[in-house]
């Protein structure tokens, strides 16, 4: 018998390491920065080895059970400061408001359950900033800036089929900004 570890892997190997490990980020047994560093792993693998050890402690997933506890699902600031960072949960969707105050709010540790979020941002004479892993798609065309701003400083993401984040949304006299960050 042949030990399949040191064979060499295909592409069709990676693919099918990629989804397990986007599945994985899907149940929340993994961050949006884990995801990220594994992907680059899996398809960077030369062997079925080393695709092995960036699944080894995935392990088969759960039965379906609901969540402990539900996702977050807005962060307010109200002529204050929020700060959302660590890891927390987001079912596909946040609302986030800055209304004459700001709200950092930091996905690097992230625990995110859809392939893509939403992230409805509103920017009332007030700021939102938003980090994200290197790594992460982000589109956010649909921010509408008036007498604002809208900035994004993301690389394009290397590994096929990334994270997407999709920001939709206001900045009115105030601003909504998107950076990629290292941990």
């Amino acid at each position: 018998m042949t030990d399949e570890t040191g064979l060499r892997a295909s592409d069709a190997d990676r693919e099918h390491a990629a989804l397990a490990l986007r599945d994985a980020a899907a149940d929340g047994r993994l961050t949006l920065d884990e995801l990220t560093d594994r992907l680059d792993g899996a398809y960077g693998a030369k062997t079925r080895g080393e695709l092995d050890r960036v699944l080894s402690d995935l392990g088969r997933a759960a039965p379906a059970q609901p969540p402990a506890r539900a996702g977050r699902r807005r962060v307010l600031a109200i002529m204050s400061g929020t700060n959302l960072r660590g890891r927390f949960r987001v079912d596909g969707e946040l609302r986030v408001l800055a209304l004459m105050g700001g709200v950092n709010l930091d996905l690097r540790g992230a625990e995110l359950t859809q392939p893509e979020t939403t992230i409805r941002a509103v920017a009332l004479m007030g700021g939102v900033n938003v980090y994200v892993p290197v790594g992460v798609e982000v589109d956010a065309h649909d921010v509408v800036a008036i007498m604002g701003g809208r900035n994004v400083r993301v690389p394009e993401p290397t590994a096929a089929n990334p994270p997407r984040i999709r920001l939709q949304g206001l900045a009115l006299m105030g601003g909504v900004n998107v950076v990629a960050r290292p941990r």
